[in-house]
């Protein structure tokens, strides 16, 4: 898939984690909102860093999901350099970290399945 041995792969999930999703979704390639604060500088200082990047969506599984991405990227400061070398996808394939809203951190112990139901993203606490 998308597996470098030589650098970490980091998941980040794209609504939410990096655009901040506050208008309802209308279409894969419909990308209404402007990011998060920081997240163009969290992109480029992953890459600095020697992280390898790969964009994770449901978006992702629209063909061209990726292009409206990059001129998304593109339209927030994100320099070409770096939009060169994001990779996308719609599945939880190879990662060593991933980052995304409406996750839950699993620590050896099982949470309680009310606090499961109680579960919220950031944005919407």
């Amino acid at each position: 898939m998308y597996k470098n041995k030589n650098k970490k792969i980091i998941l980040l999930y794209f609504d939410g984690t990096l655009h901040k999703y506050t208008t309802k979704f209308t279409h894969e390639t419909h990308i209404h909102d402007e990011p998060i604060d920081g997240a163009i500088q969290f992109v480029k200082d992953l890459f600095d860093a020697g992280f390898q990047v790969v964009i994770f969506s449901s978006r992702g599984s629209h063909s061209e999901f990726g292009l409206y991405a990059n001129d998304w990227f593109a339209k927030y400061g994100l320099d070409k350099c770096y939009i060169d070398m994001l990779q996308y996808s719609n599945v939880k394939g190879p990662h060593d970290v991933i980052l995304d809203d409406r996750a839950w951190n699993f620590d050896g112990n099982y949470p309680e399945v009310s606090e499961l139901m109680a579960f919220r993203p950031w944005n919407k606490r």
